[in-house]
């Protein structure tokens, strides 16, 4: 069955226990069937961020809107217990300082398989190369980064409506302007409710 469907989301970010970023999404969604046993998925991510704190520079001010088209295909198998994903998404970031606008291209990969009982594992990894619009106002030169992803993510089926699920990303984020480039290692855990 072909499905169109707009998952919304809210996200208040803290960092270091200081507040840091409010976002709100929209992601107009068209999943289509393709045979017995592959999808393919069509999107338009629509977002509008908000950084807490006003940069002292004008040309630092990264709130912004986001729109990034998507399309990825999903193989099942396993009795359709797993996945097997690939993605492809044009993203594009306009920003109130001129120092952050950028379009960008990323590419994705995702496997998720059963553990046992209501558990699953998820495996994933994604490369963005990203192109900045302007040349930067304090190292007059345009910049240019890559970002590189990858994470291992745990589930667990609460109920039919409720899951719970904590994941480990590792990111490796080369820039042509040194003081870009940094590596993180993040542990995060959330809820999904399904209505």
């Amino acid at each position: 069955n072909n499905v169109l469907s707009v998952p919304t989301q809210y996200n208040y970010t803290w960092v270091d226990g200081d507040n840091y970023q409010s976002t709100i999404s929209a992601n107009p969604l068209a999943n289509i069937k393709l045979a017995e046993n592959q999808l393919g998925q069509f999107g338009m991510k629509l977002q509008d961020k908000s950084y807490v704190q006003t940069p002292a520079n004008p040309n630092e001010d990264r709130d912004a809107f986001r729109w990034a088209p998507s399309a990825g295909w999903f193989y099942f198998f396993n009795e359709n217990k797993s996945f097997l994903n690939f993605r492809y998404e044009f993203d594009a970031e306009n920003t109130t300082g001129a120092n952050w606008d950028y379009n960008g291209h990323r590419v994705s990969a995702a496997i998720q398989v059963p553990v046992i009982d209501k558990w699953k594992l998820t495996l994933s990894g994604d490369a963005n190369w990203q192109d900045f619009s302007h040349a930067h106002t304090s190292y007059n030169v345009k910049r240019s980064d890559q970002n590189y992803t990858g994470s291992a993510g745990i589930s667990y089926a609460v109920n039919s409506q409720l899951e719970w699920q904590m994941r480990y990303t590792y990111i490796e984020h080369p820039s042509n302007i040194n003081v870009f480039e940094y590596t993180r290692n993040i542990v995060s855990t959330g809820v999904t409710a399904r209505f």
